[in-house]
């Protein structure tokens, strides 16, 4: 399994670097009609998801061993591609409401490989936000593992542990944000697909923020389910 892995890793790194040198030209260059395009994208998408999982796994040291490892990769990376269907369904149907008559297939795969980007620039970002707290903030790192890892997560700081807390939130909220603003850079792939003019692209984004909301409540749940914390 870790053979098969690994032979992928040359045509993933040349695929990442393709997007993010040239997201606009990469999407204008993709052949959305292709049998192949839904395996390629799926791919690079779960190569990224399982390059995720294993330093949240192996780095942040949290407890997962051989069979359980791979159990717990596979339905990380399941998990995470049902959120793309779903965000890609939401993202589709944001742009049937201003008009557009466009297939539901680019949008997921425009969905697959932009996340794919945005979850290596989030992975980053978090091992550099874990470090800073590890290194400023190991009583707060610590009382967050613990807690995190009872059968009941209260969520309540002691006292003593609150403004580390805060610097700690500040700290750790920096991949989200990383990673929403690639997927933002990226929202002009789909405003190329429809053909569609600034006002309606700006249209169909704010249609897809407001119904984000309930959805992505419901995916944070899904993710959370199978989260190492």
């Amino acid at each position: 399994m870790l053979q098969d892995f690994l032979k992928l890793i040359p045509s993933y790194m040349q695929t990442i670097g393709l997007i993010v040198k040239g997201p606009k030209k990469f999407f204008s260059d993709v052949k959305y009609e292709s049998k192949e395009l839904y395996n390629k994208a799926l791919i690079t998408a779960s190569v990224s998801i399982v390059f995720n999982s294993f330093f949240m796994v192996r780095i942040l040291e949290l407890g997962h061993e051989g069979d359980t490892l791979y159990l717990y990769i596979l339905q990380y990376v399941f998990v995470f591609v049902a959120s793309y269907v779903i965000y890609s369904w939401v993202i589709y149907c944001s742009w049937r409401l201003v008009g557009s008559k466009e297939a539901f297939k680019p949008y997921f795969i425009i969905t697959l490989y932009s996340a794919s980007v945005s979850i290596v620039f989030a992975t980053f970002a978090l091992l550099a936000s874990w470090g800073f707290v590890k290194t400023n903030f190991p009583e707060f790192l610590s009382f967050m593992i613990e807690d995190a890892l009872k059968p009941s997560w209260n969520n309540i700081v002691p006292p003593e542990l609150q403004a580390q807390a805060v610097y700690s939130t500040l700290a750790f909220s920096i991949p989200f944000i990383v990673g929403i603003f690639w997927l933002f850079l990226c929202w002009g792939a789909y405003r190329k697909i429809n053909q569609a003019s600034k006002i309606r692209s700006f249209c169909a984004l704010v249609i897809s923020i407001v119904l984000t909301i309930p959805v992505g409540f419901i995916v944070m749940n899904m993710q959370n389910a199978v989260s190492p914390l």
